[in-house]
């Protein structure tokens, strides 16, 4: 009886030992599959930070260009005012002539 259990218990170990490979072999896939996936999705965060960065740039130019605008309207007034200041001055010193 003694060896029947002693046959039992390797064909036990046997199975448990089966089941354990295979368990490793789908964990082994599964940990392949994920780190696929881990370096797809860190490349495809390299283009969207890529991304980010130039949308980053394009709006400090628009920026820029909104400020260059202003001051450009600005400057365009001012000289506006300066011309009809001197238009006046012009008029008022040909009067006196």
């Amino acid at each position: 009886m003694s060896e029947i259990t002693s046959v039992q218990m390797l064909d036990d170990i046997e199975k448990k030992i089966s089941k354990l490979m295979h368990r490793n072999e789908r964990l082994e896939q599964e940990n392949a599959e994920l780190q696929k996936s881990i370096f797809e999705y860190i490349a495809q965060m390299d283009v969207q930070k890529k991304e980010m960065n130039q949308l980053k740039d394009q709006l400090k130019v628009a920026r820029i260009r909104d400020g260059l605008d202003t001051n450009e309207q600005k400057l365009s007034k001012e000289l506006e005012q300066y011309i009809k200041l001197i238009d006046k001055c012009i008029a008022a010193v040909q009067v006196k002539i």
